[in-house]
């Protein structure tokens, strides 16, 4: 009987530590999406100053395309090649701003737009998996939600910018 009893206080304490392990994984899942966010946004400058003549690639396959004479894209090759690409758990996408508009076309002449909105939402909205979605725009603030959807543009509540 004392046999089992250990077994049984083995077992619960295994299945506590799995818990925390897989709520580890989720929270650097959202550092990552947090960190792949502000190389998005980064991105997004370079490419404006760089190629898009002041305005900012509508999605992540302009900005993973270099300038014509360059062999370097804006973001790097995890982050682009496709208009929605999944990383450590997370999917993200660029889109136009809300209230974008058609800018100007770029060195590589694709046009491009006056303002952009990214994403990053969780794969699996869960505990192991992650229980915020993120999103960034022209101003460079991230905005996060508890939400298995990111916040909307314009940024305002349930959402709120992470320091």
């Amino acid at each position: 009987i004392e046999l089992v009893v250990m077994i049984c206080i083995v077992c619960v304490l295994m299945v506590l530590g799995a818990v925390h392990l897989l709520r580890a994984r989720a929270r650097g899942y959202e550092a990552s999406a947090v960190a792949s966010l502000r190389v998005i946004a980064q991105g997004q400058v370079t490419y404006s100053v760089a190629c898009g003549m002041g305005g900012f690639a509508p999605n992540l396959q302009v900005l993973s395309k270099p300038m014509p004479k360059g062999d370097l894209p804006f973001i790097p090759a995890d982050l682009g090649g496709r208009m929605v690409m999944a990383k450590s758990g997370y999917l993200f996408l660029v889109r136009p701003a809300y209230n974008a508009s058609p800018y100007k076309a770029d060195c590589n002449g694709i046009m491009n737009t006056s303002a952009y909105y990214a994403s990053a939402r969780p794969l699996t909205f869960s505990v192991a998996g992650g229980t915020e979605s993120y999103a960034i725009s022209v101003n460079g603030a991230i905005w996060a939600v508890e939400a298995a959807v990111p916040p909307t543009d314009p940024f305002g509540p349930p959402a709120y910018p992470l320091r």
